[in-house]
């Protein structure tokens, strides 16, 4: 005859190896950009032009955001795939290059 604490022993294995896959999964949907990375996500996307699923900000949309995080001087700004570029001053009043995704996520390029 076994014991109570033969068996809780075989389940606890069980229990642990389910929670770590539960987290996993929600790591997953965070890593997949499931979570939202914009500073404005209640404004509407459009679906880009290249025929993909992942929507585009519209060129309003990306000049607001880049405002919005102290860029000024917007030039060049043209779709690339499912991102803009162009050019761009800082804060500091340095110029530079950028490249926003559809998420709204503004990557300085060197």
């Amino acid at each position: 005859m076994r014991s109570s604490s033969e068996g809780a022993m075989r389940t606890l294995p069980v229990i642990a190896a389910a929670a770590l896959l539960i987290g996993l999964s929600a790591c997953s949907s965070w890593m997949s950009g499931s979570s939202t990375r914009s500073s404005d996500s209640s404004s509407p996307m459009q679906s880009g032009g290249s025929g993909s699923s992942t929507p585009r900000m519209s060129e309003s949309q990306v000049r607001q955001d880049l405002s919005d995080h102290g860029y000024s001087n917007v030039s060049g700004l043209h779709p690339s795939d499912n991102d803009w570029t162009g050019s761009a001053t800082d804060s500091s009043g340095t110029p530079l290059n950028f490249d926003v995704d559809p998420q709204g996520v503004i990557v300085i390029i060197p």
